[in-house]
């Protein structure tokens, strides 16, 4: 039968799915979204998935208080799905991101589940679950990619954004009650630093931080030269 803290996720995922595909739908507020996934999220936390910690290869281990570690896994998760639904922005370049995001998590969960034997049934879910994603995604990518005949969407989106950042969660959980997040922090590198970026030049030029604009890094890229899918294999090797 299933633990308590996957099918918290799974009942995340379906307020996200159902999020998405209403604003697809009807083009919600992003008050209105935050507030859903900020639902979705809280019932994930309140499951035990919370980040304790962030491992550091160049010094000590930076460990958070309880209400920080609840207060940054709420960021991470809302962060990651709307920082995924950013990245929407080319055929194919959101569904390769999560290949590339997944396949890594994967990985992350096989080494530990090796180098931690004692902890094995920890790591079989994320590796488990990111299985099935790079072989959804990779199906989805065929008819994805320029020229895209199918997309992905809000519902598609957030629902694979929200996905990820919980798996990420799950593939470093060094203990039942200790989280030690880096390797996901690398792979999701992309979409948070875009997101991170169009947040700081929104608010600088007082601008509605939550409002879409043409000024990501793919559309730069584009802008420089670039065809659509040199752009899109740039990112993919970033």
């Amino acid at each position: 039968s299933l633990q308590p803290q996957p099918l918290a996720i799974f009942g995340g995922l379906l307020i996200v799915a159902v999020l998405g595909v209403v604003d697809d739908l009807l083009q919600l507020s992003w008050a209105t979204k935050f507030v859903f996934q900020i639902v979705a999220s809280c019932l994930v936390i309140g499951n035990g998935i919370v980040i304790a910690k962030i491992t550091n290869p160049f010094g000590p281990t930076l460990d958070f208080y309880p209400w920080m570690a609840i207060a940054f896994t709420l960021i991470w998760l809302v962060g990651i799905t709307n920082a995924i639904n950013l990245s929407d922005g080319l055929d194919g370049l959101c569904g390769g991101i999560i290949f590339i995001v997944a396949a890594v998590i994967f990985v992350n969960s096989r080494i530990l589940a090796h180098t931690r034997p004692e902890q094995f049934t920890l790591f079989i879910f994320p590796s488990v679950v990111c299985a099935i994603v790079l072989g959804a995604v990779l199906g989805f990518l065929r008819y994805n990619f320029y020229p895209a005949k199918i997309f992905l969407g809000d519902g598609g989106a957030l629902f694979l954004g929200f996905l990820v950042a919980c798996m990420a969660i799950r593939s470093s959980q060094i203990s039942a009650t200790s989280v030690a997040l880096l390797v996901p922090i690398i792979a999701l590198g992309l979409p948070i630093l875009d997101t991170t970026l169009a947040f700081l030049r929104r608010t600088v030029r007082r601008e509605n931080p939550f409002q879409s604009d043409a000024q990501h890094i793919h559309h730069k890229i584009m802008y420089s030269g670039l065809t659509h899918p040199e752009t899109v294999l740039v990112l993919y090797g970033f």
